[in-house]
């Protein structure tokens, strides 16, 4: 019984120690890294989607992304920070715009083909 208690308290203070470790990493993220991080994932699945010709969900995604790094990039003071976020943005930008053009063009030649 003294070997389980031991080893109870062992697990125990490793638990504990290990929360510490996640609380101390937690403290060092902030709010505008996790809306970095989401306008990246947000661009990662903007591109699968329009991989697999899902150009809806892709464009949604695209300009969720454009949104969130505009923003972020207007309020950041770094600026090397602004510049990089400016170049994911353009290049965001350029996605939707190659997008929408290629809607509008699909649309022009379906409507010009019918009778």
């Amino acid at each position: 019984m003294k070997d389980k208690y031991h080893k109870c308290l062992d697990l125990c203070n490793s638990l504990r120690d290990e929360n510490k470790l996640l609380l101390k990493t937690l403290d060092n993220i902030s709010a505008d890294r996790i809306i970095y991080e989401y306008a990246l994932k947000m661009c990662r699945s903007g591109a699968v989607d329009e991989l697999i010709g899902s150009r809806e969900e892709s464009f949604k995604r695209y300009q969720t992304a454009q949104i969130l790094l505009h923003s972020l990039s207007q309020q950041i003071n770094n600026n090397d920070d602004r510049y990089i976020l400016n170049r994911y943005r353009e290049a965001v930008e350029k996605r939707l715009y190659y997008l929408l053009q290629n809607q509008g063009s699909g649309y022009n030649i379906l409507t010009y083909n019918s009778p």
